[in-house]
């Protein structure tokens, strides 16, 4: 620094972390600096932390120009606050306080989102999200990736896959529903059945039907279970706690929070959002008594012997003797069969497209957000012979890079296991053709990302991307979120011009600023507003579970087409029992670009099974090679699958084939 103020050194590079650390901070903001160049910009768009405080600190507060450029792919990737606390460090006051932004732009674009919208509210919306863009216009240059690299890029398809989730991870799935905790949390937001509603409860129980009941319950105030009576999953007796209710026993040792129920949110979704990758992840990881003797700390030992009276509540007998048949106990086996392998819906599938992608000489990237889940997967895959390397969070940061230049260099590594979170970013892995996203995050750009470690300059083959989604559960709605989000952030930032806001040569035309066609609108939901969470908001959403695809009925049942016309419902394959929803429909939720011709039917030469493996008898669908994926238009091409057996399902596994175009 001392080079910097007497003029020898006139660039800094520095990490974020000098930003999160009042003191490190210091002997930067002492500096008068021509200009700020922040990589990465979207990391600093919680306007709470101490990094944007302090970023927010650097130069005079009240000049016009800011010397801060910021450099993102994803100027916008949950809610519109995460662009306004961005455009506020570039251009402070540039769309006003908060509380301004959000009446004057994000209500009426998000009211203007809903499914059953009138014209009106749908026309204010589409204005409102004009007039964003050309204030934006003004501190915001997009380039994409698909037009600035069009001749240096190949092509990518994308591929979502809803998995049937197996018999034993149904009967689990709604029994852990069925427990305490989710019980509360799932009721938490109905109207509390005590005396003190009693005047509401004398109007409610003259309505007739669900419909007015509904709209009575909305229109008129009521005190929530969760406000009153509800607080703590209670025993029989008075003051006596539900046994049962293990998850509350661990986050409460001390006795009821202030923020009681809704402390149980998260613990809740965590379980089962595992449940989708495979039952035994509800078991503990290790046994608490060998972990005493091993000498763990005493936090860890805790930790596990939480989750063994959590397992031994959620597998009951029933089911523990299908998820642990020789030992039958609450820790998990670290041997993996095949038997083990049938019991997860995904890891069927994952079999299927493993073996077919090793005869066709491919090389995969699996992504995975839990590393439990990755273990699981690394059993399996070391049970069958594959090779493979793998990188998490305990990766020392000094063997992340011979193990890219090992799976870049050596073509007999057939697989790599990526946590989502330690190498979706910073990583470049051309040798990889296929990549598989194994589960579903609440933040789509990190699904996003994680695609374009093999999907970058350098890769010389075309990019298969497959989503697995485990349909009916907690994934398939988070799935649903994330398309949500895209459609939100589309309609926000992207305008019909084909070089985007500020594009071309970097000006810009305030005549040509008009939003971009609407993709259809598929949901009755708007994020933050408590009167208004339809199909996707609240507790009563999240925590339920459901024998078939959420987005196949909203699909199937959608009307509100940008144009005004209505979606058709889903196209029957020739394979029995699967029925198939073209991208035709599922894309109206994604991109409003157009789809190649394409179709569906059954290559004969994938219809065998694989009983020599140990899986049972299965349908194989062949699907065309669809156009170029544009990344911020998202799922643009591919087909989106539901696979639904006759026998309910347990035997269900979905391949797929991917035909090369003549």
């Amino acid at each position: 620094m001392n080079n910097v103020e007497t003029g020898l050194t006139e660039i800094v590079v520095v990490g974020k972390a000098l930003f999160t650390q009042d003191a490190d901070f210091i002997k930067i903001n002492a500096i008068k600096w021509k200009a700020v160049i922040i990589d990465e910009f979207h990391e600093y768009k919680n306007n709470s932390s101490n990094a944007y405080k302090h970023v927010e600190s650097i130069g005079p507060l009240k000049n016009e120009h800011r010397p801060i450029i910021g450099l993102t792919g994803t100027l916008m990737q949950n809610a519109h606050k995460e662009l306004w606390c961005l455009s506020q460090l570039v251009k402070p006051g540039g769309f006003g306080d908060l509380s301004d932004f959000t009446n004057e732009y994000v209500q009426p674009i998000s009211n203007g989102r809903k499914k059953s919208a009138n014209k009106g509210t749908v026309a204010l919306g589409q204005k409102r999200s004009t007039q964003l863009q050309t204030v934006l216009s003004k501190i915001y240059i997009a380039r994409k990736k698909d037009d600035v690299l069009a001749d240096t890029l190949k092509k990518k398809n994308e591929i979502v896959i809803f998995t049937e989730i197996t018999q034993v991870q149904k009967q689990l799935y709604q029994h852990v529903l069925s427990l305490p905790e989710w019980q509360l949390l799932i009721r938490s937001e109905d109207p509390c059945n005590c005396s003190v509603n009693n005047r509401m409860f004398s109007k409610f129980n003259k309505l007739k039907n669900d419909k007015s009941k509904k709209a009575f319950l909305k229109a008129n105030q009521h005190v929530k279970r969760k406000d009153c009576c509800y607080v703590i999953p209670s025993g029989p007796e008075p003051g006596e706690m539900d046994p049962l209710a293990s998850i509350w026993h661990k986050q409460h040792p001390n006795g009821q929070c202030q923020r009681c129920p809704g402390c149980m949110t998260l613990p809740a979704m965590s379980k089962l959002y595992k449940i989708c990758s495979h039952p035994s992840l509800i078991q503990a990881k290790l046994d608490p008594h060998q972990m005493r003797r091993g000498g763990h700390k005493e936090s860890e030992i805790v930790a596990m012997e939480n989750d063994v009276r959590f397992a031994k509540v959620a597998l009951p007998n029933s089911i523990l003797e299908i998820v642990s048949p020789e030992e039958r106990s609450p820790v998990r086996s670290p041997r993996i069969t095949d038997d083990h392998t049938l019991l997860s819906g995904k890891l069927k599938s994952l079999a299927v497209m493993c073996r077919h992608f090793k005869q066709n000489r491919d090389r995969l990237l699996i992504f995975s957000q839990s590393t439990q889940s990755l273990d699981l997967i690394g059993s399996w895959i070391q049970s069958v012979g594959y090779t493979y390397c793998r990188l998490d969070g305990s990766t020392p940061p000094s063997r992340r890079q011979a193990l890219i230049d090992s799976f870049q260099s050596d073509s007999n590594i057939f697989c790599f296991l990526i946590s989502t979170r330690a190498g979706g970013i910073g990583l470049n892995l051309t040798a990889a053709n296929r990549v598989i996203i194994y589960d579903v995050n609440w933040n789509p750009s990190y699904d996003e990302q994680a695609q374009d470690r093999a999907f970058r300059i350098g890769q010389n083959r075309d990019i298969d991307v497959y989503r697995l989604v485990a349909r009916g559960t907690i994934e398939e709605l988070m799935y649903m979120r994330q398309i949500y989000k895209i459609h939100l952030t589309r309609q926000t930032l992207i305008s019909r011009n084909d070089d985007g806001i500020g594009g071309g040569g970097g000006g810009y035309d305030d005549s040509k600023a008009v939003s971009a066609p609407p993709v259809e609108r598929l949901f009755n939901g708007v994020a933050n507003d408590n009167k208004q969470k339809g199909e996707l908001f609240g507790l009563h959403n999240l925590l339920k579970y459901k024998d078939g695809s959420f987005m196949a009925d909203i699909v199937s049942g959608s009307s509100s087409s940008s144009g005004g016309g209505g979606g058709g419902g889903a196209n029957k394959s020739a394979i029995p029992g699967l029925s198939v929803y073209n991208e035709d429909q599922i894309s109206k939720a994604v991109t409003s670009a157009k789809e190649e011709e394409g179709g569906f039917s059954v290559d004969s030469n994938f219809s065998r099974g694989l009983d020599d493996d140990g899986i049972s008898q299965f349908d194989v669908l062949g699907i065309d090679r669809t156009s170029v994926v544009n990344q911020r238009e998202y799922m643009k091409p591919g087909d989106v699958i539901t696979g639904e057996s006759e026998d309910g399902g347990d035997n269900i596994i979905l391949q797929l084939v991917v035909k090369e175009k003549r």
